[in-house]
């Protein structure tokens, strides 16, 4: 019969610990959102997967865009603004968004992920 050691009872310990339930911590804010279809004539997105919401202003970021990877628009009535973060390869344009964000005053920051620059 084979003796445990030490080293061998605490990798049995991990093992039975990890099979017992966790609580998670909820979530400190929940929102319900309300889907609807909306038809925009001057905006093609292939794959929309991030948004921020800032006061009226909603962004919208498309994972593969033909040419631009965000778009903003006006909140809650979903009118189009305008599109920036340009794709594309030379200096100032983006080769692949990673993730966006809005700072107190507005100002909003995209981050490049491949070209590991955040543009303004």
């Amino acid at each position: 019969m084979k003796k445990f050691g030490i080293l061998e009872l605490f990798i049995l310990s991990l093992f039975v610990g990890s099979c017992s339930e966790r609580s998670y911590v909820t979530f400190p804010e929940t929102v319900t959102v309300t889907t609807y279809l909306q038809n925009f004539d001057s905006v093609y997105m292939h794959y929309p997967y991030r948004m921020k919401l800032f006061g009226t202003t909603l962004y919208v970021m498309d994972l593969h865009p033909n040419g631009y990877y965000c778009h903003e628009f006006t909140y809650p009535s979903m009118v189009f603004v305008g599109s920036f973060a340009h794709k594309g390869k030379v200096p100032g344009e983006l080769t692949g968004i990673g993730n966006i964000a809005v700072d107190a005053v507005g100002k909003v920051y995209v981050l490049n992920n491949f070209g590991r620059e955040i543009y303004t």
